[in-house]
């Protein structure tokens, strides 16, 4: 249940970080436990101003890496996903690089 401390009042990055995991459990649209966007100016007002500080930010980031989210930022908003599956993603092998950098490394020599 996402609660409603702060809402006079400014809210610090832990609190905010916690509504916006709160956030990910809550359904909406039909899902529930699942990857969300929220604007910027929607996490401003849960900050209780109107601009989000780049140190403001930052911390939002680090307190929700702390609970096992990750925090990506798009142009005028964010997307907020559980850091977990990430770690399942396919990865680029290093035999993909090697060749790709062979191949600069051999134009260079011509």
């Amino acid at each position: 249940m996402i609660t409603q401390e702060g809402i006079m009042g400014k809210r610090d990055a832990k609190a905010i970080a916690k509504i916006l995991s709160d956030f990910y459990k809550e359904n909406f649209y039909g899902k529930e436990d699942s990857k969300y966007r929220i604007k910027k100016a929607q996490v401003a007002d849960l900050a209780g101003g109107s601009e989000l500080s780049s140190d403001l930010v930052k911390e939002i980031r680090d307190e929700l890496r702390k609970l096992g989210y990750v925090w990506v930022k798009l142009v005028d908003e964010y997307i907020v996903l559980e850091e977990g599956p990430l770690h399942r993603c396919r990865a680029v092998k290093k035999d993909m690089i090697k060749e790709l950098t062979k191949e600069k490394k051999n134009k260079k020599k011509r």
